[in-house]
């Protein structure tokens, strides 16, 4: 048989209290150090599968069919890269 282990309380070093970090001063707005981090957000390439349309076989068949969606996947990109561009300019 294995040993039994011995079950005793966890020293701790600390008094009673919790400490907490010390800051030389209480962080203000406009702190280099705490402002927000650059936008995390990618730009929108083109691409990508969202902005490009599913064709199907009566897509393929019926070329208005598919132009129509290739125009709607085109006009969602320029939307998005023209919002993108608003908010980059803003920031």
């Amino acid at each position: 048989m294995g040993k039994a282990k011995t079950r005793r309380p966890i020293s701790n070093s600390r008094t009673g209290r919790a400490s907490y970090r010390e800051y030389p001063y209480e962080p203000k707005p406009d702190d280099v150090k705490y402002q927000p981090l650059p936008n995390p957000e990618p730009e929108p390439q083109s691409d990508n599968t969202r902005y490009k349309p599913s064709l199907g076989f009566f897509d393929k068949l019926v070329k208005s069919r598919a132009e129509k969606k290739i125009q709607i996947a085109n006009e969602l990109y320029a939307s998005e890269h023209a919002a993108m561009g608003r908010k980059s300019a803003t920031n």
